[in-house]
């Protein structure tokens, strides 16, 4: 693994005082058999080579399996601090489960590695995670067995960029499969859990009655053969079920961790920063267009995943003449904290972006191509040092988790999204709003300048004492941050790959009828030998031929 010190799994997001983000296992209870089942069952949600794995992507780039040899030890390591951070009130100093927290315990044990496979299946079209959120599913998924409430302050987020085309683009569709398969996922077992609680405890019932009836019937004692014959014929449904009442089934749902909260599915477009980063862009058309993709969106949940509409929500983003001043400086500081990496993947897709941002925008779509970029972690809602400005209409909070899905081209932004968490700071952003006031001469704009200054600063020192409070467990505060997502997680999908950006007549099916989408993609692979605006390489045929079969299997699924 080249640069091994500078990799890390886990981005610490505990949400409670209680669970240290980062703690060393003891040898004792590293090597006990409760932590070892748990690490493993998780760590193997990452599949199997045979049936298919998903890979960690180290800053965008050099994409690996975490549990191939050279990565296995240090992983797994990974995996039990996760798991020790967050179970270790319940074992003891030896790493048993303590008597009392057997049943919570047994609910991690079932509940956390199948959440964490749905999270990572191939099935629901996930290949890739972010290495600096690999562990996070982990955490995520144990804090939600521990914490079934948790899911329903959840929210799948996938994201749409602006364009002025005619066409609609295939991305609506292949974006949105994964994260309306993934939340589907977690109601189907959830359901599943629930029917196996209840069938169990109605057979147990069902037991009970029929044993106590025949020992008052035979005044003795049942054999263990006798009672054997009795579970058997239970087992078989020779016997009548007593059914169970609401405030049973709730209790049981309540004891085995079964939610009663949905996570929300959250489609947003961000096409006003479109508009205003891609000047040559007609901005009427593009508003057409983000109107008939919303509808192309809405038409496809309601015609393919019906079942699953209350829990879709859709976002649009602030029209960049009506955002505060306060939010547009944000956007500049993240675009030239950018311009001043020397970290050779920022410069590698910034110097991509501003290839795309020339052909689109010529001089000027070169020059915005790093708000372009920057603005992508601030309208996902992702965890920055900085204070929260708002991007999105009507959205004022952050929920505790937010799970983030893209197709490939998402990569590069992530490892984007990943630079800012890390470098995006108070004491940056302070020092670029005071050299701004100093270089201006626009009085109103000066004094707005100072205004926003001090408020970061009183920002930093309110932050300052909250951070002061989590750390030495005064008032329990549940998080550090508590206008930001507790736990992160970017996914990548495999379907949506080509085409991405800029269309032509042949990538792109007319209207926003998903039945005629469907016809016209699946007519892609007989493709001219050349389009209007490109040759099409051997790759580029390949990879739109794959993904229109992922894009078909998925929805015929």
């Amino acid at each position: 693994m080249s640069n091994g010190q500078e990799r890390r799994y886990y981005t610490p997001s505990t949400r409670g005082a209680a669970h240290p983000e980062v703690s060393a296992v003891p040898k004792i209870i590293e090597q006990s058999r409760s932590m070892s089942v748990l690490t493993e069952r998780l760590a193997a949600s990452f599949g199997q080579r045979e049936t298919g794995v998903v890979k960690v992507y180290h800053n965008g780039d050099n994409p690996y399996y975490p549990r191939d040899r050279e990565h296995k030890t240090e992983f797994d390591s990974a995996v039990r601090e996760v798991v020790y951070s967050r179970c270790q009130d319940l074992l003891d100093e030896t790493g048993k489960v303590l008597p009392e927290a057997t049943k919570e315990w047994d609910n991690v044990l079932q509940i956390a590695p199948a959440l964490s496979s749905i999270l990572l299946s191939r099935q629901g079209h996930i290949v890739s995670v972010g290495e600096e959120h690999a562990t996070n599913v982990f955490g995520f998924a144990i804090d939600v067995a521990r914490d079934p409430s948790l899911l329903g302050r959840t929210v799948i987020n996938t994201g749409f960029g602006g364009s002025d085309s005619e066409y609609t683009s295939t991305r609506l569709p292949a974006y949105a499969i994964p994260a309306l398969t993934m939340h589907e996922q977690i109601v189907d077992f959830y359901k599943a859990r629930e029917q196996v609680v209840v069938i169990k405890e109605r057979r147990s019932r069902a037991y009970n009655t029929e044993v106590a009836q025949r020992q008052e019937s035979l005044g003795r004692e049942l054999t263990r053969e006798e009672r054997a014959e009795i579970g058997k014929a239970i087992a078989d449904s020779s016997y009548g079920l007593p059914e169970l009442s609401a405030e049973d089934i709730g209790e049981l749902r309540t004891k085995n961790a079964i939610i009663t909260t949905l996570p929300t599915v959250r489609f947003f477009f961000a096409s006003q920063a479109a508009i205003a980063i891609n000047h040559t862009m007609q901005p009427d058309k593009v508003r057409a267009r983000t109107a008939a993709n919303l509808e192309t969106v809405k038409g496809f949940v309601s015609e393919h995943y019906p079942h699953l509409e209350s829990s879709v929500r859709y976002a649009q983003d602030i029209p960049w003449d009506q955002r505060k001043h306060s939010s547009m400086v944000v956007v500049e500081y993240c675009a030239h904290v950018l311009r001043d990496s020397q970290d050779p993947s920022i410069q590698n897709a910034l110097t991509t972006l501003q290839k795309l941002g020339g052909n689109r925008g010529g001089e000027k779509g070169r020059e915005r191509a790093a708000e372009y970029a920057a603005i992508h972690p601030l309208v996902f809602g992702d965890r920055l040092d900085i204070p929260v400005t708002y991007h999105m209409q009507g959205i004022r909070s952050n929920p505790d988790v937010m799970i983030t899905i893209g197709g490939r081209p998402e990569i590069q932004f992530n490892a984007i999204r990943e630079y800012l968490s890390r470098n995006a700071n108070p004491e940056g952003l302070l020092e670029f709003i005071e050299q701004r006031g100093r270089r201006t001469h626009d009085h109103k704009k000066k004094a707005e300048l100072e205004t926003m200054a001090y408020r970061v600063r009183l920002w930093m020192q309110q932050a300052a004492k909250r951070r002061e409070r989590y750390q030495n467990g005064h008032d329990l505060p549940t998080t550090p941050r508590y206008d930001l997502p507790h736990t992160s997680i970017r996914l990548g999908g495999e379907i949506g790959a080509f085409p991405t950006y800029y269309l032509t007549e042949h990538d792109a099916p007319i209207g926003t009828n998903v039945g005629d989408q469907l016809e016209d993609l699946l007519a892609i692979p007989n493709l001219p030998s050349t389009t209007p605006q490109e040759k099409l390489t051997k790759e580029r045929r390949r990879s739109v031929i794959y993904d229109i079969n992922a894009l078909n299997t998925a929805i015929s699924r």
